[in-house]
């Protein structure tokens, strides 16, 4: 009865610490850093915004999804909107997609608010 809880404590143990990890040959995957999205001041106007972000190693593109409409993909590491209100707020999010699945992860979403200028 005692090995029985050995063995149970051991096995209960090892599930927790491998919680959370991706194994592919033995290894594990880690995930890309999210890009740090900027909004671009000089190129935001008062019915458009604009916004770049950092580029991330291992990235083969982009996910973007601006205030919760359709995922676009784009190897471009920025992007603008226009025909927007004046002074209105607007989300952005962004995500590295992996170039090699097998290496990485896609990336957390990066979320940012931009906002058009009021002049």
């Amino acid at each position: 009865m005692k090995t029985l809880r050995i063995l149970t404590m051991f096995a209960l143990s090892c599930a927790l610490l491998s919680c959370g990890k991706e194994k592919n040959g033995g290894g594990d995957i880690s995930q890309l850093p999210s890009p740090k999205v900027i909004q671009d001041e000089a190129k935001t106007t008062k019915t458009s915004v604009a916004a770049f972000w950092t580029e991330v190693a291992g990235a083969a593109s982009y996910n973007v999804i601006f205030d919760d409409q359709d995922v676009v993909s784009t190897t471009e590491k920025e992007m603008a909107w226009d025909n927007l209100e004046t002074n209105s707020t607007h989300t952005l999010k962004v995500q590295a997609v992996s170039a090699d699945k097998n290496a990485f992860k896609d990336s957390e979403w990066s979320v940012a608010v931009l906002t058009t200028t009021e002049d």
